[in-house]
């Protein structure tokens, strides 16, 4: 069983590592940069940062009750593939 410090450093690093040059943050500059408020920006930004992977945490959840995690792990690594390249062909 992983430890919750174990769990938590995992997920903190390969997310950080992940959001790195996300469209996310250049949004969140071109916003701060527009409304000259990076406290509200901050605030929306992260707001809505929460409802998401807030919405992917208990997809997870709900799934690894139900399906091995392995085959969890497959098909978000096709998806993630299959959305990089979309993303490269201008398709998403």
């Amino acid at each position: 069983m992983i430890s919750w410090i174990e769990a938590f450093w995992v997920a903190l690093i390969f997310v950080a590592l992940a959001e790195i040059g996300d469209k996310t943050r250049l949004m969140a500059m071109s916003l701060s940069a527009r409304y000259r408020d990076a406290l509200i920006v901050l605030t929306a930004t992260v707001s809505a940062a929460v409802f998401w992977v807030a919405i992917g945490v208990a997809a997870g959840s709900l799934l690894a009750v139900v399906l091995p995690v392995e085959l969890i792990s497959k098909v978000a690594g096709i998806l993630f593939i299959i959305f990089g390249v979309l993303t490269l062909k201008g398709k998403v």
